[in-house]
């Protein structure tokens, strides 16, 4: 039965990515995608990250689900010249602890705010993020303004309500249209991935032939729990555009204008209703922008960081 099951799994997940790997080929035709990893030191504690720099205040960047801090590579080390960069695995993800349950959006922030406190990180900081990270940089801003002097959402997903949210992240991959259309074939698919790496990886080089190994590889390390519950409980919540109205503090959105998975409409909306708020939509990018331009990305993120020094003035690199 479990022979027929896996075979089953084997099937869904190879057609899918079959569908998948025509269109992915021809994305990755139109960009390039230049990437080494950074630098710094890795500390391992509420959660696994790398560190460059010194000081109590800098910049933090968070990556999407999925993902680890590998995603933030070299172009992104210049920031270090504004204080302490500090580029953590998110709970659950990459090399952080992976606890049997707890992936609520309180559950990240707690986490993040327990690293940056082992660190010596009081603040204030800039919190670049992408994808997901966006929900738990508005999340730690909402909570923590004493901490948090700004955010850079790079493609946002932001949504007025769970159907709009569940639709658009069906988008993003095989699994994540399985867990948005609550489909029993999730939990076989993840676990499958798990048992049988090497095979996982294939398919995720076929479906995104563009991206470097590394992430192929971080792609798979986390666990069932932590990849559905934080799905479930932070993304397809929805509630992160009630969090943005709370925050006080400057906010950038950037979304590319062929990012299936934002929904520019209501970012739209969002920055012509909430005087903190700011959109850039940047024609013809997709949902891996800040690896397709990292330049334009730290240009944002170097912007930001102006309000960490004193009198506005900027700190020397």
């Amino acid at each position: 039965m479990n022979s027929s099951r896996n075979l089953v799994v084997v099937a869904a997940v190879t057609g899918a990515a079959c569908v998948a790997v025509q269109e992915a080929r021809a994305r990755a035709a139109r960009r390039r995608i230049s990437w080494s990893p950074g630098g710094g030191t890795l500390h391992d504690g509420a959660l696994h990250a790398r560190t460059l720099g010194d000081g109590a205040t800098g910049v933090v960047l968070l990556h999407g689900l999925g993902g680890s801090n590998a995603f933030w590579g070299s172009a992104y080390d210049t920031l270090a010249g504004t204080g302490r960069l500090v580029v953590p695995d998110l709970l659950g993800f990459g090399a952080s602890p992976r606890p049997p349950v707890g992936y609520t959006t309180d559950d990240h922030v707690q986490a993040l705010e327990t690293v940056l406190d082992e660190l010596g990180v009081r603040g204030p900081i800039i919190v670049g993020a992408h994808s997901l990270g966006c929900l738990i940089a508005l999340a730690l801003a909402e909570r923590r303004p004493d901490l948090v002097a700004g955010v850079v959402a790079f493609c946002p997903p932001l949504y007025p309500d769970e159907a709009t949210a569940r639709a658009r992240l069906a988008r993003v991959g095989v699994l994540e249209r399985q867990l948005a259309n609550d489909s029993p074939w999730a939990e076989a698919i993840c676990r499958w991935a798990c048992r049988h790496p090497r095979g996982a990886i294939a398919v995720a080089a076929a479906i995104r032939p563009g991206l470097p190994a590394v992430f192929r590889h971080d792609s798979f390390r986390h666990t069932w729990t932590s990849f559905s519950q934080t799905f479930r409980h932070v993304l397809a919540a929805a509630e992160a555009g009630r969090w943005l109205a709370d925050v006080h503090v400057p906010v950038e959105l950037v979304a590319g204008t062929d990012d299936p998975v934002t929904d520019l409409g209501y970012l739209r909306r969002l920055a012509d209703d909430l005087p903190h708020v700011a959109l850039r939509a940047r024609h013809g990018a997709d949902h891996d922008l800040p690896l397709t331009d990292p330049a334009d990305a730290v240009a944002a993120l170097a912007r930001a960081a102006l309000l960490l020094a004193p009198s506005g003035a900027s700190r020397s690199t």
